[in-house]
């Protein structure tokens, strides 16, 4: 952000702003940006699932047209933390044990390993991550009721992330 061109300084705030909106829409949890006059770190709180840090803004000021308030663009693209408490807290989660693209069937064309409303046992294969061209199935590690698919196919999940809410009671 250069002290002479302060259209330049709108420009990036406006880039932090459109990197803030891209990491609400998907399901990174931590991002850095860095550049030569600034360093932007955004992490997400995993229990709300909104951005909880930004740090080390720049020191020069940052000038912005009167009628785009920084604010209300910001606050407009973090989602609103629940009412109630979540399913999540209630139900066993089988997550990914890595990054790759989540597939719940072994084929386009074949039927789905399970749906909501299955009884699965432990060990059964749920679905599977691709990594590295490698389609790599996974099993649950419990057996109960699928409640609720989480992932979406054809989704880019990380390690950790949910990938079904299980009734284990069942």
């Amino acid at each position: 952000m250069s002290k002479d061109n302060p259209e330049n300084s709108g420009n990036s705030v406006n880039g932090i702003i459109d990197i803030i909106r891209f990491m609400s829409q998907t399901d990174l949890n931590e991002l850095e940006v860095e550049s030569q006059d600034f360093k932007l770190s955004l992490r997400r709180n995993e229990r709300q699932e909104t951005i909880s840090n930004v740090v080390s803004v720049p020191a020069s000021p940052v000038h912005v047209k009167e009628n785009r308030p920084i604010q209300k663009a910001v606050v407009s693209s973090v989602p609103a933390a629940p009412e109630k408490k979540p399913e999540v807290e209630i139900y066993h989660k089988v997550v990914s044990p890595m990054v790759g693209t989540f597939y719940r069937a072994p084929s386009p064309v074949a039927p789905p390993y399970t749906k909501e409303g299955d009884k699965i046992t432990a060990g059964q294969p749920v679905c599977i991550v691709e990594a590295m061209k490698l389609m790599n199935e996974i099993k649950s590690d419990v057996s109960g009721r699928v409640v609720k698919v989480i992932a979406e196919n054809g989704q880019i999940v990380e390690k950790g992330s949910v990938l079904f809410l299980v009734d284990t009671t069942s």
